[in-house]
């Protein structure tokens, strides 16, 4: 499962930095990914269908989906589950796991990049 393998590289990752709390901002970073790719497609939406929404509204949306989304990530990965999904992980190649990571930085970065490429064009 994507999700699975995108927290999987991300705790690996915090747990490398000798992080004291990796689970938690594991848990907040693919609950933000997530909530870029959402006001990515919103964005798309917005700029395909000429729909006009406020500021504010959009800001209303994104804030209450990004707390149901951590939510319901922190109900469901729990401390053992995301324990078995990452001693799963590990058993990747090594070249596996390094395009995870890549996948995990690059799930965050490229829609912010698109939104501001529509957005200075008008979008």
């Amino acid at each position: 499962m994507i999700i699975d393998n995108l927290i999987a590289a991300t705790y690996n990752t915090y747990a490398k930095t000798g992080d004291n709390s990796p689970y938690l901002k594991t848990t907040a970073y693919v609950a933000t990914c997530l909530n870029v790719v959402l006001f990515f497609s919103i964005f798309c939406i917005k700029s395909i269908f000429n729909i006009d929404l406020s500021a504010g509204v959009i800001f209303l949306l994104i804030t209450l989906t990004f707390v149901t989304i951590l939510i319901v990530l922190l109900k469901y990965y729990t401390r053992e589950r995301l324990s078995r999904i990452v001693a799963d992980f590990d058993k990747k190649k090594r070249g596996q796991r390094m395009l995870w990571g890549a996948f995990a930085l690059i799930i965050f970065i490229v829609p912010i990049i698109l939104i501001a490429i529509m957005a200075r064009k008008g979008g």
